[in-house]
């Protein structure tokens, strides 16, 4: 029969036997701990995180475009525009673009200097509605060929002209009596109007940054500022070339355009007398513009301004009007037009109906339009060099 140990030795096996299971046991936890710790996933970040690390991010884009960046707080279209404007002027020349001052803010503009060592003249071509200075089918073959033959040319981008402002509803005199029992049943009292809130300092500041930007304020015009405004861009588009050495300047304007075009030679002025380096030759600034060129005039005039053969309003200025498309209402159009010069007395209005490019192929060589033009000014335009 076995032997009982006294109690006396049983407590301090026990207790040594409870204090190493305690120890194991607590090391398994923290192994268990550790493990979890690295299998975990990184906690999520909260809309206070993200608010800000959004500033940290843009301040390290360097390949967003410039637009985007100094206008954040423009809406999509307005923004869409100036990026456009900055990929414009980052395309390959000729010609070569440049930031024209006008009325405090910079237009996108394009020269290209004469190519062929003979200047003749330079040419201000005024791009369509809705186009931009470097049109592949018109504006950029003209930078592209005229230069070759002795004519500088020169582009700008130009605002739309906004639609005609809708005229307000009439206002009706004889109360409606269902309205008077409607109005008699609201309480205007001051318990019941809801309280006013003043705008935020963010809201204040955006609205800032909104009005100030150029595309905004022109978006914000009325029909008649645009129009002045245009004509303005033309007036400083002509003190450049002026700054050029280009006195012998010709006017061409495309579709909507052409109607710009007319409405400068009633402000034109003819620029100081100059001297000609060949004495054989004399130059005669009797114009500011020597010749004016009408391309693809539209068939209608835009709602609230006058039709273009109102404008035909100088005789002495050779006028080129030059047109692409086959279709009735143009031959029409065209035909009114010719009708109208020939009544007022031009002596050198010439109109040309040309097929339309070949669209198969835009980066086909000198077109038809382009021998066109430059045929008529080499007859009627050419100028002479100036010392």
């Amino acid at each position: 029969m076995p032997q009982l140990k006294p109690m006396s030795q049983i407590k301090p096996i026990a207790h040594s036997a409870l204090l190493t299971l305690l120890i194991t046991m607590q090391g398994l936890l923290l192994h268990v701990s550790a493990g979890a710790q690295a299998l975990a996933p990184e906690p999520t970040p909260t809309a206070a995180d993200e608010i800000q690390q959004i500033p940290q991010a843009r301040e390290d884009s360097s390949t967003a475009p410039e637009a985007a960046k100094t206008t954040p707080n423009l809406p999509v279209a307005t923004r869409l525009a100036e990026e456009q404007r900055q990929l414009l002027s980052q395309l390959p020349g000729p010609p070569s673009p440049l930031w024209l001052p006008v009325d405090g803010e910079q237009v996108l503009a394009f020269w290209q200097a004469d190519r062929s060592g003979k200047p003749l003249g330079a040419v201000l071509m005024l791009h369509d509605q809705g186009e931009n200075p470097r049109r592949a089918e018109t504006l950029r073959r003209l930078h592209e060929y005229l230069p070759l033959y002795g004519w500088g040319t020169f582009s700008m981008e130009l605002p739309k002209l906004p639609d005609p402002a809708v005229p307000p509803r009439p206002v009706s005199t004889s109360p409606d009596p269902a309205e008077e029992v409607a109005a008699g049943g609201n309480d205007d009292s001051e318990e019941n109007k809801e309280p006013t809130t003043a705008p935020q300092p963010q809201e204040e500041a955006e609205t800032g940054a909104l009005a100030a930007s150029p595309a905004v304020a022109q978006s914000s015009m009325s029909r008649e500022e645009v129009l002045a405004h245009i004509q303005r861009r033309i007036v400083a588009a002509t003190a450049y070339l002026h700054q050029q050495a280009q006195f012998n300047l010709v006017l061409l304007g495309e579709g909507q355009s052409a109607l710009w075009a007319l409405q400068y030679l009633d402000k034109a002025v003819p620029p100081a007398p100059v001297e000609s380096a060949d004495k054989k030759r004399k130059a005669v600034l009797d114009r500011a513009i020597r010749v004016v060129v009408l391309m693809n005039v539209p068939t209608a005039t835009a709602d609230g301004l006058e039709p273009l053969t109102s404008w035909l309003r100088h005789p002495e200025v050779p006028t080129f009007d030059v047109f692409t498309d086959l279709d009735l209402d143009t031959l029409a159009a065209a035909q009114q037009r010719r009708q109208a010069a020939k009544q007022k007395g031009y002596e050198h209005y010439v109109q040309r109906r040309l097929p339309p490019p070949n669209e198969a192929n835009p980066e086909a060589g000198e077109t038809l339009l382009t021998k066109a033009i430059r045929g008529f000014l080499q007859k009627h335009a050419k100028g002479v060099e100036l010392k």
